[in-house]
């Protein structure tokens, strides 16, 4: 089966790219793609900043920084035509064997973004000195407990959504 074959096999099923941007750019190239008709998600949190004066102020920033994801509506060469002209650097994470970008069914991205939901109360963001991680550490899910490992090579930042009524 060649690659045109693959490419229309999963024409049918939803899907989405991820993407890796450099220096913290992810909402900048957020913005640029839905100037060209891109649908993307970016996982978002809140964080509380105090002033010098003592008030508190929530400020919505990206939950991982460098990472976003497009929604697969064109081709991979039909999306790179798209975003050619495009100043911020970035790369579509890619399987190192085949150098086929990665798929992400829309089944798992959705649940993705009910886990990123800034406003849901529940969702508790760590780093790894807080968490205690190590790679390749065993993970325990437990019930009631949904746990998302998100991996880096600089960092491994785990995120928990606790949920009461399964």
């Amino acid at each position: 089966m060649n690659d045109l074959d693959k490419e229309r096999q999963t024409e049918g099923r939803k899907a989405w790219y991820a993407v890796q941007t450099f220096y913290c750019k992810e909402e900048h190239l957020g913005k640029y793609l839905e100037k060209k008709g891109v649908n993307y998600f970016i996982p978002m949190r809140y964080i509380e900043h105090e002033t010098l004066d003592g008030k508190k102020h929530r400020k919505l920033t990206p939950a991982v920084h460098n990472l976003l994801f497009i929604e697969k509506e064109f081709t991979e060469k039909e999306l790179l035509e798209r975003v050619k002209d495009c100043t911020i650097p970035f790369l579509l994470v890619r399987d190192r064997s085949t150098r086929r970008c990665y798929e992400i069914p829309d089944c798992e991205m959705l649940e993705f973004r009910a886990v990123c939901d800034p406003n849901y109360k529940g969702t508790l963001y760590v780093d790894t000195v807080t968490a205690e991680a190590r790679p390749g550490q065993a993970v325990r899910v437990r019930k009631n407990q949904l746990i998302i490992t998100l991996r880096s090579s600089a960092q491994h930042l785990v995120v928990g959504h606790f949920m009461s009524d399964l």
